[in-house]
């Protein structure tokens, strides 16, 4: 399962910190987690930091959670809707997720 916690916009680097909460279930420890957001022109943001493609794979232990965050480089347009794009693999499950965020 994964949940966001909460979102840091810094204006003087121009970039955001997205810190989310990865649990595990029972006999299930490690998987990756993917993220981007994306514009309305269809630009994309791919997340960094200690997620995304060539991030190291996540190990928790069975019932347990771990803090991950990610950093996009990108200081978003007050009023301007981004969709979050999730993908998470492993964790006994693999998922795919929208969510639509307006700054």
């Amino acid at each position: 399962m994964i949940v966001l916690d909460r979102v840091v916009i810094d204006t003087s680097k121009r970039n955001m910190l997205w810190t989310f909460t990865l649990s595990s279930g029972p006999g299930c420890s490690d998987g990756e987690l993917d993220l981007y957001l994306e514009d309305p022109s269809g630009t994309q943001y791919k997340a960094g930091g200690q997620v995304g493609p060539g991030a190291p794979t996540w190990t928790i232990a069975p019932g347990q959670s771990a803090d991950v965050v990610a950093l996009f480089a990108l200081l978003p347009t007050p009023g301007v809707a981004y969709q979050l794009y999730v993908g998470i693999s492993g964790f006994c499950h693999a998922a795919y997720q929208t969510e639509s965020f307006t700054f």
